[in-house]
């Protein structure tokens, strides 16, 4: 059976007909422009690439900093106030330790968004990745947990 037209009949594509795979051609095609769309990464404008800013806005880097303060107010204030609820604790990070949010990493989608911290700590360096959500002005952690 032939997938496009015979004659001046036009038969439809059976995509996802589980009996029949797709052609090789129509695969390849598909792999392709899911290829350039994950490599090429989505912009908030078509036609141009996202830019990546050179610095980390100030309000994220004060928050991130909020979290090693090892004041449990101030810590409090940083998280989402649901997020804060649930830990009970508000020792997120060791009193002493430094996390630092690199600007390359750095990725907002309307009023999400996330970086790779780098937590120092008594000599130890390890990297994780901090959430964040956009409560009117503010932008309270959701979540912070070391990346893979």
């Amino acid at each position: 059976m032939n997938f496009w037209a015979r004659g001046a009949r036009i038969e439809p594509l059976r995509v996802l007909d589980p009996v029949r795979p797709l052609p090789r051609w129509l695969s390849a095609a598909l792999m392709v422009v899911m290829a350039s769309v994950v490599i090429g990464g989505c912009s908030s404008t078509a036609g141009t690439p996202a830019s990546k800013p050179r610095s980390l806005p100030l309000q994220i880097t004060t928050t991130l900093a909020h979290l090693t303060s090892g004041n449990p107010a101030i810590v409090k204030a940083a998280l989402l106030p649901a997020v804060a609820a649930k830990l009970g604790h508000l020792d997120v990070f060791p009193r002493g330790s430094r996390l630092t949010g690199h600007a390359s990493t750095w990725h907002q989608s309307g009023h999400y968004a996330n970086v790779h911290a780098l937590l120092t700590s008594s000599g130890k360096t390890t990297i994780y990745e901090v959430g964040f959500v956009e409560v009117g002005s503010t932008w309270k952690i959701i979540f912070a947990e070391p990346s893979q």
